[in-house]
């Protein structure tokens, strides 16, 4: 439950603290937990599906500043609690001190994470996975498994079958198009997934007997500790009657999928608002944009990384990510994936 501040309680006098300020109720923050002497509330830069930061409301620069055993108990007893409330079985608190140890605001804070398998030593085998399976199709892979545009039979450049997924958490149809909702459906009948999709075709699954979530652009939910966003396409299809984009966000991570569409100048704000880490761009030039287009739309969502997607697939859909790269130039890192192939993040 979210609870309110509480200004009177705080007894800081670190007026440039920004956790000083939280707990002065001078900066919003969504509060899990609060008394005289701590309180929690939600990263606003999660390292995973739950992270929760649990700070006392005294300024300490550092762990090392305490000297009241009490105090580090009650801020272990409010995580504790949390963590029950929430239903968040196996976690893991961080306590950084001093720049080299991550330390980066210099209030005394306890990290909880949780709803993410980790790894020992820290940081080994915690980024995430995205494997371009071929077309549209990707993989993503961290601390939850989400397949988007699933097209795998009928595919000639798919290096991923049906039989492959054999666990699946999530599953994201950008339209109703063969080549891109392909296998959901079964995918989801086997595995259990849930179907997220535009509202027509999300329900047209729930019929089949399937878990769906129905979106529309300009949504954004969560299932399965997997954030989803809905953002605009420009691009036919039939149930629904357009294409659209997502932007999915998991361990830290937002992968923006633009699925099939033409360059609009909405993905300038795609880029502003969601801030994405990598974009998966169409450059066949026949049924989504040309290399051109592509390498503006780059230009627009002042995206760090991009890869191209969508081409070469068939006859119809030659196009070149080398014409595309070079029309990017230093605006952002393309990275030219060849079916099958897997980045790190």
């Amino acid at each position: 439950m979210v609870l309110a501040l509480t200004s009177a309680l705080s007894r800081c006098n670190m007026s440039d603290c920004i956790f000083c300020m939280i707990g002065a109720g001078d900066i919003p923050a969504e509060l899990l937990y609060e008394d005289e002497k701590v309180l929690a509330f939600r990263d606003v830069n999660p390292q995973g599906p739950f992270h929760i930061l649990i700070i006392p409301r005294d300024h300490y620069p550092s762990i090392k500043e305490i000297r009241d055993e009490c105090l580090i108990g009650q801020m272990f007893n409010a995580g504790n609690r949390i963590a029950e409330e929430n239903k968040i079985k196996d976690f893991r608190y961080i306590i950084n001190t001093g720049e080299d140890a991550g330390q980066t605001v210099f209030h005394v804070h306890l990290h909880l994470i949780g709803g993410r398998k980790m790894t020992w030593p820290p940081g080994e085998g915690e980024k995430m996975k995205i494997k371009w399976i071929g077309h549209s199709a990707l993989l993503l892979e961290g601390s939850r498994k989400v397949l988007i545009d699933p097209f795998l039979t009928g595919d000639p450049a798919a290096t991923v079958s049906i039989d492959d997924v054999t666990e699946c958490d999530v599953v994201i149809a950008t339209h109703d198009h063969g080549d891109h909702l392909g296998d959901s459906f079964e995918i989801c009948r086997r595995t259990g997934a849930v179907f997220v999709s535009l509202y027509e075709i999300s329900e047209q699954a729930e019929k089949e007997g399937l878990s769906a979530e129905m979106m529309n652009v300009g949504g954004t939910i969560e299932t399965n500790s997997v954030k989803i966003s809905m953002v605009p396409a420009l691009h036919s299809a039939t149930l629904g009657g357009t294409a659209v984009g997502v932007v999915v966000e998991f361990d830290g991570i937002s992968v923006y999928h633009a699925g099939d569409t033409g360059l609009t100048m909405d993905m300038s704000l795609i880029g502003e608002m969601y801030e994405p880490d990598i974009a998966f761009l169409p450059i066949d030039g026949r049924f989504t944009m040309t290399p051109r287009l592509a390498a503006k739309a780059v230009e627009l969502l002042k995206v760090p990384k991009v890869v191209p997607i969508h081409f070469d697939t068939f006859p119809a859909i030659k196009s070149s990510p080398e014409e595309f790269k070079n029309l990017v130039g230093n605006k952002s890192d393309v990275i030219i994936l060849t079916p099958g192939e897997t980045i790190e993040l």
